[in-house]
């Protein structure tokens, strides 16, 4: 039987930062007339590497941080311009599957706004959640031109060279 070596959950993170794809901007709507990536691509993509190290992720609760004008916390204020904004400090917890008493509290703070009361609190969460696992996780995103070129790039690169002390060195046939 094999020895298991049993990782804490920051040797979990360290190794579920380095199976983070690139990810590609694609256009998803047309109120956006640029490229990006979703909350639910970065999902798809580290959801395989925090199920291989065994970490799970939970948002605990949200906390209002703005008041009315009674005093009161609330989640959402109308703005002047007539949009509702949503604010709350948002506390996330992970955890190790293998230890589940060794969890990391964090919190993050978002923001939202939108002319529904409901697109603020999706728009707050998503781009709160969105920007906290990409810094993370270092994930980087190229635009689909970039993909493209880079993809060029590398079909131009004869398959028989090999790294060799730094430098690009051909291989010699046998």
């Amino acid at each position: 039987m094999k020895n298991y070596q049993y990782l804490n959950l920051e040797q979990k993170m360290l190794r579920i930062r380095r199976k983070m794809p690139t990810l590609l901007k694609r256009f998803y709507n047309d109120e956006a007339d640029y490229d990006f990536a979703t909350l639910d691509d970065i999902y798809e993509a580290m959801t395989p590497a925090l199920n291989k190290y065994g970490v799970n992720f939970d948002i605990v609760r949200e906390i209002p941080t703005q008041y009315d004008e009674s005093g009161h916390q609330t989640y959402l204020v109308l703005d002047k311009d007539d949009y509702w904004r949503y604010e709350a400090d948002v506390e996330l917890c992970w955890t190790n599957a293998d230890r589940p008493e060794e969890c990391r509290h964090v919190t993050i703070h978002i923001t939202g706004t939108n002319e529904i009361p409901d697109k603020a609190h999706g728009t707050a969460l998503t781009y709160g959640l969105k920007y906290y696992f990409r810094n993370k996780f270092c994930i980087r995103q190229v635009s689909r031109k970039i993909r493209i070129m880079l993809s060029m790039m590398e079909s131009r690169v004869p398959t028989r060279k090999i790294i060799r002390q730094g430098r690009y060195m051909e291989k010699k046939k046998q």
